[in-house]
């Protein structure tokens, strides 16, 4: 699967992930927010997740629901 096609899912929450991109712009490797995110990646956030949010498929799981625009599971 090609990246493009990786992310398509992702396409309404691409002006959020130039910002990021932009911010840390040679600073990090990855043409798509999600290819920059470390395997061994843990998110701390303010919210409880249910399941957890530990690595960049947790990360593309909770941006699935916040961007409604895909359906899908990883």
């Amino acid at each position: 699967m090609t990246a493009s096609a990786q992310y398509a899912a992702f396409a309404a929450l691409d002006p959020f992930f130039d910002v990021i991109q932009r911010g840390l712009a040679g600073l990090v490797d990855g043409k798509h927010y999600f290819d920059t995110i470390a395997d061994d990646a843990v998110f701390e956030f303010r919210y409880d997740f249910r399941d957890g949010l530990d690595g960049p498929r947790a990360a593309m799981r909770l941006w699935r629901s916040i961007g409604g625009t895909a359906t899908g599971s990883f």
